[in-house]
């Protein structure tokens, strides 16, 4: 697909992406961008700090599911990172996201879309990864079995040693 538009810089420099565009690669508001340049061509796009990190996220995840004999799922803004099942680096759904965005969690038992194509009735607790300010992601636990304090503690610690 080649989508074309013309727009001016304005004099801070702040040029617009076009809504088409935002909505096509599912740029939300405040998303990171990464911007380079190749062979005298300006490139963006979405960054997420959490990817850097996928050989540590799936390492935590491992132990998280080791120490709570709970299921794991650890997300960036759009994709799950890890999880303990068959989701790994699927889209997570829309009511996901916005949970994810709306800096609630999760703290009860939910029939949940976590992709587009699973639903799953449980319990859950989940904790925002926060890095400089922004949402980055969500670290979730979830189980048939009512969520342990202790399960808590450790989401809730593991989330804090990511963000900062």
């Amino acid at each position: 697909m080649n989508l074309s538009f013309i727009k001016r810089i304005d004099d801070l420099g702040r040029i617009v992406i076009p809504k088409e565009i935002r909505r096509i690669l599912k740029i939300e508001n405040n998303e990171t961008m990464e911007i380079s340049l190749y062979d005298n061509k300006v490139m963006l796009k979405k960054y997420n700090v959490l990817d850097e990190y996928e050989n540590q996220i799936k390492l935590f995840g491992m132990l998280i599911n080791k120490i709570t004999n709970k299921n794991v799922i650890i997300t960036n803004r759009d994709k799950i990172l890890y999880s303990n099942q068959d989701y790994n680096k699927k889209e997570i759904s829309t009511f996901l996201k916005s949970i994810l965005l709306s800096n609630k969690g999760l703290d009860n038992e939910y029939d949940l879309d976590i992709c587009f194509d699973i639903k799953i009735k449980s319990f859950y607790y989940s904790k925002n990864i926060i890095i400089d300010s922004n949402i980055s992601g969500m670290i979730i636990l979830f189980s048939n079995e009512k969520i342990e304090e202790s399960d808590k503690r450790i989401i809730d610690i593991i989330s804090s040693l990511f963000s900062r």
